[in-house]
């Protein structure tokens, strides 16, 4: 494959399958001198003919999963966004974007609601949005807890997606994501002697090598985490909803 990055070799990545040899740029061209291995180098593709395979690869791997997506349980604007990027996201592979867009969901979910109760259902009163903005998701859950968004154990699961889910996602700590995680039965193959053995490597032990197991564990778990964020929204929407009601009906309120 040729050093560029365009539209051909992106497509190359995303519709990776098969085996896949890592090296450095050193060895590559160390082995392409010496030719110790069988190795050719590709050439791009006109952008539409690779457009054409990713999109081919794409419907066949999205017409898995579509059914099994969860459709937007809110008809407001701003939700049917959210759920659409998540699921968009997801009927393309990229679903590490996807669980980024989970986290997203949860934080604009607990965001809104809280704003929803400070201002008595009243969006003209006086709290400006702006502000629910520029406050972190840790803030947040403190500030809804106050306003009686969130009990104890609503504030464990709130908590636990920030730190679990959405921070790690957020801020790409990719280390932390794929940790433990090994390679059974890799072949590692030695230059010098010419030599393979196969040995169980660490993720961790190589940046490509994390980026391919952070793939994986991305795949295996966004249907699951999907789950939970659909169900974080609408429990603290829900939620909001039953408070400015039963203030609205209290002996105090009338």
């Amino acid at each position: 494959m040729n050093g560029e990055d365009n539209i051909s070799t992106l497509v190359d990545r995303l519709t990776r399958k098969g085996t896949l040899a890592i090296t450095s740029p050193e060895t590559m061209q160390r082995l392409l001198v010496e030719q110790k291995e069988n190795i050719t180098q590709s050439h791009a593709l006109p952008t539409e003919e690779a457009l054409t395979n990713l999109f081919e690869y794409a419907r066949k791997n999205a017409s898995k999963i579509a059914d099994q997506l969860i459709p937007c349980p809110l008809a407001e604007g701003t939700f049917l966004y959210l759920y659409d990027q998540i699921k968009a996201c997801a009927l393309f592979g990229l679903f590490g974007s996807a669980i980024t867009n989970c986290g997203m969901l949860v934080e604009f979910a607990l965001k809104l609601s809280i704003h929803y109760v400070e201002t008595n259902g009243d969006s003209q009163n006086g709290i400006n949005w702006v502000e629910f903005e520029e406050i972190t998701l840790g803030m947040a859950i403190k500030r809804a807890i106050k306003c009686g968004l969130l009990d104890a154990t609503d504030q464990d699961k709130y908590i636990g997606f920030k730190n679990d889910i959405r921070n790690p996602y957020s801020h790409f700590n990719i280390h932390k994501q794929t940790e433990g995680v090994v390679f059974p039965n890799v072949k590692v193959f030695n230059i010098d002697t010419g030599e393979t053995e196969e040995k169980d490597v660490e993720a961790n032990s190589n940046l490509m090598l994390q980026v391919l197991a952070k793939q994986e564990i991305d795949k295996q778990t966004f249907h699951r985490i999907f789950e939970i964020s659909d169900a974080l929204c609408q429990h603290i929407v829900s939620k909001s909803f039953h408070i400015i009601n039963e203030s609205k009906i209290s002996p105090k309120a009338i």
